[in-house]
C-alpha cells in the first residue's frame, strides 16, 4: 500500500513536471516569437506616440545645405538610421535660428542670411541640423573673361553679382590667382614670366567666376609717328603735336617721348607755338625707351597784309592802268607777302 501510494505520487509529479515543462516551452517559444516580431517592427516602424526607437542611432536632415529666395519656402525632411545602418522614418520636432518653420518642415524667411534648422527626436534627444541660406549670392560674373597683359603689368578686375531673387548684390569678394598676385580690391599684377593665369572671384555663398589672363613679354618700340605729319602755321599760332608708337607686336599706341623744335617753342605735352620768322622748321620727337625719333616739318608763313593806304604825296611808284597811261602814286604801310584787301583801289 505504501508502495502504491509512492508510485502514484511519483507518477503525478512526473506528469506535473512534464506539463510545466510543456507550458514553459510554449511560453518561451511565444516570447521568442514576440521578441522577433518586435525587433522587426523596430527597424521599420516608429510608434508616433513615443517617437522612440530601441536601436535608433541618428537622424539625418535633407537637404544638408539649402538655398531659398526671400519669402519663399523650402521643404526639409528627416529620416532615422539604426545602429544596423537601416533607414527608417522618424517623427521630429523642428526649430530654426531665424525665419519660420512649420511642423511639416517648410522653412521661410523675409530677411537675407544664413539660418540653422534643427530636427529633434523628442524621446531619444537625437538631433541633426541643416544650414539654409536665404537669398544668397548665386551668380558672380567677371566683367572681362579674357585679358592679355605684359609681364609686370597690372589691371583692375571687376565683377557683377546677383542674389537668388535676381536682385543685384554688392558683397565682399575673395580673389585668388594661379599666377601673379591680386589684392582684395581685384587689382591683378602679372608675373615676371609669360604664360596663362586664372583669376577666380568667389562670393561668400560659393558662387564664383573665372577670368583667363594671357601674360606676354613686353613689346619693343620699333617706330614713332608724329601727327600731324606736316603743318602750316602763322607766326604765334599754336598746334598740339601727337606721337604714336609702333610696337613689335604690330600694335600702335602712346609712347613716352621728349620734344624739341626749331622755328618756335614746344612744351613737354607737344604744344608747338610758331615764332615770328617765316620759314620751314621741324618738330622732333625722341623716344625715351629706344634710340628712335620722328620729325614733322612745320611751315611758318608770312604775316598777311591787313590794309594798303595810297598816299599821292609819298614817293612816286609807276602804276600801269588799264588804259596803258602810266602814273605815279605814293604808297605807305607794311607790304609783306601777298597784298590783302581790295587791290582795285590801287
Amino acid at each position: 500500500m505504501v508502495l502504491d501510494i509512492y508510485n502514484l505520487s511519483s507518477h503525478r509529479l512526473r506528469s506535473t513536471f512534464r506539463a510545466g515543462f510543456a507550458v514553459r516551452l510554449v511560453l518561451g517559444a511565444s516570447l521568442a516569437l514576440l521578441a522577433g516580431c518586435g525587433k522587426k517592427e523596430a527597424r521599420g516602424f516608429l510608434d508616433p506616440a513615443t517617437a522612440l526607437f530601441k536601436d535608433l542611432a541618428q537622424i539625418v536632415i535633407s537637404p544638408r545645405h539649402g538655398t531659398v529666395a526671400r519669402k519663399e519656402s523650402i521643404r526639409l525632411s528627416a529620416f532615422g538610421r539604426t545602429t544596423g545602418g537601416d533607414s527608417v522614418p522618424v517623427a521630429v520636432t523642428w526649430s530654426a535660428t531665424g525665419g519660420d518653420i512649420t511642423p511639416e518642415g517648410d522653412f521661410s524667411s523675409e530677411g537675407r542670411g544664413d539660418f540653422w534648422v534643427h530636427a529633434r527626436v523628442t524621446m531619444n534627444a537625437i538631433t541633426d541640423s541643416a544650414l539654409i541660406s536665404v537669398d544668397p549670392v548665386t551668380r558672380v560674373v567677371m566683367m572681362a573673361k579674357t585679358l592679355t597683359l605684359r609681364t609686370g603689368e597690372s589691371q583692375a578686375l571687376s565683377i557683377t553679382a546677383q542674389y537668388a531673387s535676381g536682385e543685384p548684390a554688392v558683397v565682399p569678394i575673395v580673389w585668388s590667382a594661379s599666377a601673379g598676385a591680386i589684392d582684395s580690391n581685384g587689382v591683378y599684377l602679372a608675373p615676371a614670366t609669360p604664360g596663362v593665369a586664372f583669376v577666380v572671384a568667389t562670393a561668400g555663398g560659393g558662387a564664383a567666376d573665372t577670368a583667363t589672363i594671357t601674360v606676354a613679354l613686353p613689346s619693343v618700340l620699333t617706330g614713332l609717328r608724329v601727327n600731324p605729319g606736316t603743318d602750316s602755321l602763322e607766326p604765334d599760332q599754336s598746334r598740339l603735336m601727337m606721337v604714336e608708337g609702333v610696337w613689335s607686336d604690330g600694335t600702335t599706341g602712346p609712347a613716352p617721348v621728349d620734344f624739341t623744335a626749331t622755328g618756335g617753342t614746344i612744351n613737354h605735352d607737344g604744344l608747338f607755338t610758331a615764332g615770328d620768322q617765316p620759314g620751314v622748321f621741324s618738330v622732333i620727337a625722341r623716344a625715351r625707351m629706344a634710340p628712335l625719333e620722328a620729325t614733322a616739318p612745320i611751315i611758318v608763313r608770312l604775316r598777311p597784309v591787313a590794309s594798303l593806304v595810297v598816299d599821292p604825296d609819298a614817293a612816286r611808284t609807276p602804276i600801269l592802268f588799264v588804259d596803258d597811261d602810266p602814273a605815279e602814286l605814293g604808297a605807305t604801310g607794311e607790304v609783306a607777302g601777298v597784298l590783302g584787301g581790295d587791290q582795285s583801289q590801287a
